[in-house]
């Protein structure tokens, strides 16, 4: 094992992190009949090629040494495949889906690891911004992180955590994907770290949770801790939310603010920025990007949301 390591390692060393991912990305951007982004799309900061070129021991978040550190490896090694196998899709794929089937999408993916599951239409302005998805219909997945790691934020045994729920829900919605594509639907496996689109936007349209002041979904049981991905699936006629009973939870954070006074970085907004597409910026990404960076992932704000310690009903 040490020595696939080292090979990895080694390999990511010497590629271009910006080239290698925008290689990947461009691999749906340049197929016919996707979905892309439009002019008024959100820019996406690209912490994974942040995170892989900033790779020294100093940052403690990628390659940094450890024993764990296979988790951010096997991470990025998912990042790849989630694009890989989108070749594997069938030539002429279904588009509708019984009822039967559907319920079977949501075991399986309860079955593979996942906290909760739900389904919504993806705009193209909340794809971001020169990114390109397979289809709009997306199969929207969490997962939950150990409360009691999240709580020692930040800390290796968070950077930890953080990592080795990128890879497992990752692996969920890979697996997901293969499900689909085996019963005869095409499929693509939006990975949790990175994303082509705006994810706790996506899980509140999907009835999950709400978009909380520190821009993250906050969702019955698990509040922020938690991760989110998506599968862009053919299936035309998946249920799709209309209301979100979730609601509530914007005004209990107009009160609250927790957030903002605890971010290390003061890199939440006192103010979100509410775009004329309906898209919420919360997060100055230059200000967070350090304090992720150097501080094991940070996430002292899913430590300090008032929801992270508090259980809502569904």
């Amino acid at each position: 094992m040490p020595s696939i390591i080292n090979l990895i390692k080694k390999v990511l060393a010497k590629a271009n992190p910006g080239e290698f991912f925008k290689k990947l990305e461009n691999s749906t951007v340049d197929q016919k009949d996707v979905i892309h982004s439009n002019p008024n799309s959100p820019v996406r900061f690209d912490i994974l090629a942040n995170m892989i070129k900033s790779g020294t021991d100093e940052t403690n978040v990628v390659l940094a040494g450890n024993s764990k550190d296979i988790y951010s490896l096997q991470t990025i090694l998912g990042v790849r495949k989630s694009f890989l196998d989108i070749k594997k899709n069938p030539k002429n794929p279904k588009t509708t889906a019984s009822v039967d089937f559907i319920k079977q999408i949501k075991m399986k993916a309860m079955g593979y690891g996942a906290t909760s599951v739900g389904f919504t239409r993806i705009d193209s302005s909340e794809i971001f911004k020169d990114k390109a998805i397979l289809f709009g219909n997306a199969i929207v997945l969490t997962m939950e992180m150990a409360k009691d790691a999240i709580n020692k934020a930040p800390s290796v045994e968070t950077k930890n955590e953080i990592f080795k729920i990128y890879r497992d829900l990752g692996v969920v919605t890979i697996k997901l994907a293969s499900y689909l594509r085996k019963n005869g639907y095409s499929a693509h496996a939006g990975h949790p770290l990175g994303g082509l689109s705006l994810y706790p936007k996506i899980g509140q349209k999907a009835g999950l949770g709400w978009h909380g002041r520190h821009g993250l979904l906050i969702s019955p049981g698990v509040g922020p801790r938690q991760r989110v991905a998506v599968v862009y699936t053919s299936i035309n006629n998946l249920p799709f939310v209309k209301e979100n009973k979730h609601s509530w939870i914007e005004e209990f954070c107009k009160t609250c603010g927790r957030c903002i006074k605890t971010c290390p970085g003061k890199a939440i907004y006192d103010n979100q920025i509410i775009h004329e597409n309906g898209i919420i910026t919360s997060i100055d990404r230059e200000k967070c990007f350090p304090e992720f960076k150097s501080k094991y992932g940070c996430t002292v704000c899913i430590k300090e949301c008032v929801f992270t310690n508090f259980d809502f009903e569904g």
